[in-house]
């Protein structure tokens, strides 16, 4: 019958109550490992760098050069979110540059920037091309 009151005895009924807060012991957690991510684009692509960036990523790193050089068009490097690097991250840029794709890099900071500044000084042509490194 539509309608009708369900009556159900109390002991039916049983409320169980879940924690707030959990406590988890056990070793540290790790530093945030690095990640590449890329989105190709009609006109670019745009490639986000973000954590570590060192030889742990360098398999992800030379598969998006790969992507990137096949793709063709212009790079566009976001570092914002970068925390660390070594020469693998120079690798990646060197490789597109290379490849003869006009590169940009927004955003590096600390060992990123020194290193690219240093690679690019290194740069026979360096006055006349890429990478630019916006602020």
């Amino acid at each position: 019958m539509e309608g009708a009151s369900v009556k159900t005895s109390s002991s039916a009924l049983r409320v169980t109550r879940r924690p707030v807060l959990t406590v988890v012991t056990g070793p540290e957690p790790t530093a945030p490992s690095g990640e590449v991510c890329v989105l190709l684009d009609q006109h670019r692509a745009v490639v986000w760098l973000h954590g570590a960036i060192d030889g742990a990523l360098a398999e992800d790193l030379s598969e998006a050069a790969n992507d990137l050089v096949d793709a063709g068009l212009p790079v566009l490097i976001h570092t914002r979110a970068v925390t660390s690097c070594d020469a693998t991250a120079v690798a990646l840029v060197a490789r597109l540059i290379s490849a003869g794709l006009p590169v940009q890099v927004c955003g590096p900071e600390g060992p990123l920037a020194e290193a690219l500044q240093q690679a690019l000084l290194a740069t026979p042509d360096a006055a006349s091309g890429p990478p630019r490194m916006p602020r």
